[in-house]
């Protein structure tokens, strides 16, 4: 039957076998969220997504979430046990095929993801434009933590402004994040920076490959 791409909501089967996955490879991090408060969200109307991999059990999970002005995957792992088989790029694949089908031309048609600097060669790989910004995680267990943000197009002949990018970032900070207040040192950090980015212009030169 080969490798299977499945969207779930709240009470699909795989649900619990997709969280595990999620458990281990980020349970003990400083950015991630309470496996239970997960399962209370999924699925929810304009809440975040739960997709996977199937082959015949689960063998890789994304958490995803197509906002406003733009999608963001903050979760990607892959069981352990069926790790160096590519499976992590044709999942993001496979979610960028996905939100490809649902967006409009414009600050709308980019996927951002959020990584650490030991998976910056992985996100680069796979068509992601790592932002020259000092960029912040809100405080998720009480303090913030300092990450990357990469970018992809997700229609060909895309660009992208630095008010785009920081319009983004100040959706999921205020709608997501829940930040109260904004003049604090991290966001305005962040925000200086995206003003002097310019405009960025992506150039879709395969169905897949994608170089900025």
């Amino acid at each position: 039957m080969g490798v299977e791409f499945r969207e779930l909501n709240g009470r699909d089967e795989d649900l619990d076998e997709a969280l595990r996955i999620y458990e281990e490879s980020f349970g003990n991090s400083p950015t991630s969220i309470p496996v239970e408060f997960l399962r209370g969200i999924i699925g929810r109307r304009a809440g975040p997504r739960l997709a996977v991999l199937r082959d015949g059990v689960v063998v890789a999970m994304a958490i995803f979430a197509r906002l406003g002005r733009g999608s963001i995957i903050w979760y990607l792992a892959v069981d352990y046990r069926y790790r160096r088989r590519g499976l992590g790029s044709q999942l993001v694949k496979s979610v960028s095929n996905v939100l490809s089908g649902e967006v409009k031309a414009g600050p709308e048609a980019f996927l951002y993801a959020e990584f650490e600097d030991k998976i910056v060669p992985f996100w680069k790989a796979n068509g992601f434009y790592v932002l020259p910004i000092r960029y912040y995680q809100p405080p998720m267990r009480g303090a913030w933590v300092r990450l990357n943000l990469g970018v992809l197009p997700l229609l060909p002949r895309s660009s992208l402004t630095s008010s785009a990018v920081r319009d983004f970032i100040y959706e999921i900070y205020t709608t997501v994040y829940k930040v109260k207040d904004l003049n604090d040192e991290h966001v305005r950090q962040v925000l200086e920076d995206c003003s002097r980015l310019g405009e960025l212009t992506f150039n879709l030169t395969w169905r897949w490959g994608i170089r900025v």
